[in-house]
């Protein structure tokens, strides 16, 4: 169906005859190019499979709705729809080809090695990775527990907890936990806690809302302000320079679906846990059964993030921006006044017993003094 092109139709008159496709769809050429073959343009006759990728792109990059799609592309509002859910879980179902951890030990090299380099110290040499979270907008959900997303900043939202590279590449995306939750209680129930990735010697970047860990997620965090002592004022600079990669990666995905991450996103009710009327927090609930609770809460939520559109198009947006960043385009972040989430929280409740990366971290820091290069003499300009 709607195989035949329609050049009277101005946004595929434009893509055909060759124009700029960032306005349109927010990936230039190339980049569509590499997720057209990713899709496997051949799965249908003709232009079809193109055409609905772009139907698709269209409503991501405008976040309109189907019925302004429908009457852009000239076909009825129920294609609109089918074509974007349909498209939507196909771009979700090759995301092991896109976001992935380094394959190869060459691969690990360079990402250490771009780390050393952001954070412009080799001390920072074995960094395999930098985590961050961040809220996406939703419309409250109904029902009695719609208030469990209602965050810190009080707008109901879910969180993207999001793993990158030096090069802002994401290396692993796990979304879907209501706002009300603090960003290191996702990373406990999340699959990379328990991962075997990174290698051990390596550790993960992350900021002051989460715990210093060496067991079992090795977590490097600055050191907790006040900052006392010029060595840990020179460790978490060094460590800021290196971390805000992943700040940076987010900023770039949000800047080129930003009608998708301005606008709240609708989450229906039945993909809202059920919470006790007891709690004095999400997951804070009949502590006397803890773990069977939290083992129900992270195989529900990851049931409801592979069948709820919204959960799929974040990740549908993490994949795209991959992509983009394979094909060298690339979109700078908008700034965001967004500070830093460093509240404190307890550490129990995930069953594996955390081993602090506090004397680690103080390793490295010792190092970034030691290794810190004086100017050799009479040289006192740099």
């Amino acid at each position: 169906m709607y195989c035949r092109i329609n050049l009277t139709v101005p946004v595929l008159d434009r893509y055909f005859n060759g124009q700029d496709t960032k306005t349109d769809f927010r990936l230039g050429r190339e980049a569509l190019a590499v997720l057209l073959d990713l899709l496997g343009q051949e799965r249908r006759h003709g232009w079809g499979a193109t055409i609905e990728t772009l139907v698709f792109l269209f409503w991501l990059a405008s976040g309109t709705s189907y019925r302004v799609v429908s009457r852009v592309f000239g076909m009825p509002r129920s294609t609109v729809h089918r074509i974007v859910h349909r498209v939507t879980e196909e771009v979700v179902a090759i995301r092991h080809k896109v976001i992935h951890l380094p394959k190869t030990p060459e691969d690990l090299v360079a990402v250490t090695n771009g780390f050393a380099g952001l954070a412009r110290h080799r001390a920072f040499g074995k960094a395999a990775g930098a985590i961050d979270g961040c809220h996406v907008r939703i419309k409250p959900p109904s029902g009695p527990d719609g208030h469990c997303y209602r965050n810190r900043k009080l707008f109901s939202s879910i969180i993207l907890q999001a793993v990158c590279d030096h090069q802002g590449r994401f290396l692993d995306t796990y979304v879907g936990w209501p706002g009300s939750v603090h960003d290191s209680r996702v990373l406990r129930h999340s699959p990379l806690y328990r991962s075997l990735y990174p290698p051990p010697g390596h550790f993960i970047l992350a900021d002051g809302g989460y715990p210093c860990l060496q067991h079992p997620l090795p977590l490097i965090t600055p050191y907790k302000r006040p900052v006392r002592g010029v060595g840990a004022q020179r460790f978490n600079w060094h460590h800021s320079r290196a971390r805000s990669i992943i700040e940076r990666a987010l900023g770039m995905m949000k800047t080129r679906f930003r009608a998708i991450f301005l606008q709240a996103l609708e989450v229906h009710h039945t993909f809202v846990p059920h919470v006790s009327n007891h709690s004095t927090g999400f997951f804070r609930i009949l502590r006397v059964n803890q773990k069977n609770i939290y083992y129900f809460l992270r195989r529900y939520i990851s049931f409801f993030h592979f069948f709820s559109l919204p959960f799929q198009v974040i990740t549908a947006c993490a994949i795209l921006h991959n992509i983009c960043l394979g094909a060298d385009d690339i979109m700078a972040p908008e700034e965001e006044d967004e500070p830093e989430d460093d509240v404190e929280e307890d550490e129990g409740g995930d069953g594996l017993e955390a081993v602090s990366g506090a004397p680690w971290r103080d390793q490295l820091s010792a190092e970034v003094s030691a290794l810190e290069e004086a100017p050799p003499d009479h040289q006192y300009i740099q």
